[in-house]
């Protein structure tokens, strides 16, 4: 009679830790095929809704952090941070080195209206909203050369 209780008990716990297992083991395997599965029908919709940027990027918005001569250091989004972040954090920044020549054209849009006029990158300020134009494509450049620069104001 114990023997019987004793194996009675002994197969219990071995089935109750074979279910455990079971369950277990099935739950990584199926989160991992959903996983999979929903990122497979998912992916496209996520990049109708959200596309990468193009390969070649000509212009960058962003804010003027110094100027150092003829060099305007500035502060864009990183472009390869594109997605939406579900944390609500802000985008990835970076700092980028536009170099500008006699030939750069500074334009001022002030309300909508653009207008040409004779300032220099000596006329920008730490804050300043700009966006830099190049004719080579400068989506990884670090440093630039820029045809035109857009003050926003």
């Amino acid at each position: 009679m114990e023997n019987k209780r004793t194996l009675i008990t002994s197969s219990v716990i071995f089935l109750i830790i074979g279910l455990l297992i079971g369950f277990w083991g099935g739950n990584v395997v199926g989160n991992q095929s959903g996983k999979a599965d929903a990122e497979k029908q998912l992916l496209p919709l996520v990049n109708l809704a959200f596309p990468k940027p193009a390969d070649d990027i000509r212009s960058f918005t962003g804010t003027v952090k110094a100027v150092v001569g003829s060099t305007i250091n500035i502060e864009i989004n990183d472009p390869a941070d594109y997605l939406p972040h579900l944390d609500n954090s802000p985008r990835t920044k970076q700092l980028r080195y536009a170099n500008t020549t006699p030939d750069t054209k500074f334009v001022t849009v002030s309300g909508g209206k653009v207008t040409v006029s004779k300032i220099s990158a000596s006329n920008l300020k730490t804050g300043d909203t700009i966006t830099v134009r190049s004719n080579t494509n400068i989506k990884d450049a670090q440093r630039f050369d820029v045809s035109e620069v857009d003050l926003v104001k």
